[in-house]
């Protein structure tokens, strides 16, 4: 099912697909700017945006004929852009700021620096990102702005019940854009994007790790080798022990969470989906342990390991 939203867009209107083959061309330099606010934070570069819109085609599957080309084009914009707010200049950070009800954020965080905001804001940043640059990513129309916005916005804390904010909106064409549906979508598969391939060692330096949060974020990535998506079940698969096991159970506590509050946005789409850890955790251990204990000449120990771990 790879690329088959976008091919479903190329083949109904050929226009959109070219908008959007241009937005992604210069997306990318923009991206990549969020390494000078969070240079050890997780990936948030063209990479994720790209395992976001493969992980909707992968959710959706046979039902991606169920879209039209408008709402394939606002599904798809809103995977590059939803994150963009983390990668804003300090003068849009300024302008944008007056722009969102931050309510009393400041009141709790008096000494919140700039990362801090844009780390809790930043969907809010990305609406008004994308609202002001619309023209440069050649967006067509007002209804096509509002939905890639309001969509980006809703892949994290916006009141997806609202229908003020997430109604069906009937363009020009006569297409109806089910904008409840798309950020639904958008927002659980933000969520699974967390296997080992989130972070490559290519672009990314463990040892300058410093922040708690960011080591176990990292650490937590890595013990996720594989995430499988079948019509029945969402399955991850990790290697993992100690804290780091509790770790990614926790999170696929969070992505349960996430997955039952989307079931009820999406209709029928998604409700065939649920999730469960595949552990194949302590095997692998034992398999590590014995590798290490024969260097070790240290046999009996092992034995012991295996046998507890085998009951």
């Amino acid at each position: 099912y790879e690329y088959c939203i976008e091919r479903k867009m190329m083949k109904e209107n050929i226009s959109l697909h070219q908008n959007l083959k241009n937005a992604v061309a210069v997306l990318g330099i923009a991206l990549d700017k969020f390494q000078h606010i969070f240079p050890t934070y997780t990936d948030h570069s063209i990479l994720h945006s790209e395992n976001v819109l493969q992980l909707c085609n992968a959710l959706l599957k046979d039902r991606i004929q169920m879209l039209n080309a408008d709402e394939c084009y606002i599904l798809a914009m809103s995977c590059y852009l939803h994150d963009v707010g983390m990668c804003i200049i300090e003068e849009d950070y300024r302008e944008f700021l007056s722009q969102i009800d931050t309510d009393d954020y400041f009141a709790k965080h008096p000494d919140a620096k700039v990362a801090d905001v844009v780390r809790n804001f930043h969907n809010e940043f990305s609406g008004c990102f994308i609202k002001k640059y619309s023209d440069f990513f050649e967006i067509p129309t007002k209804d096509h702005i509002w939905g890639i916005i309001q969509v980006s916005r809703g892949h994290r804390k916006t009141d997806l019940f609202d229908r003020s904010e997430y109604p069906d909106i009937v363009l020009e064409n006569g297409n109806t854009v089910h904008l409840q549906c798309l950020a639904a979508i958008v927002r659980l598969a933000d969520e699974l994007d967390v296997t080992v391939e989130r972070n490559p060692s290519l672009l990314y330096e463990k040892l300058k790790l410093i922040e708690a949060e960011d080591i176990e974020a990292f650490a937590q990535h890595e013990a996720i080798r594989m995430l499988e998506i079948y019509d029945d079940k969402i399955v991850l698969k990790a290697i993992a022990q100690g804290d780091i096991l509790t770790s990614v159970e926790n999170l696929c506590g969070k992505i349960r969470k996430t997955l039952d509050y989307c079931i009820l946005k999406s209709g029928v789409i998604l409700i065939f989906i649920n999730i469960n850890l595949f552990k194949i955790v302590r095997i692998i251990f034992v398999f590590f342990v014995s590798a290490v204990t024969r260097n070790l000449s240290n046999t009996s120990r092992f034995l012991s390991c295996k046998s507890k771990q085998n009951i």
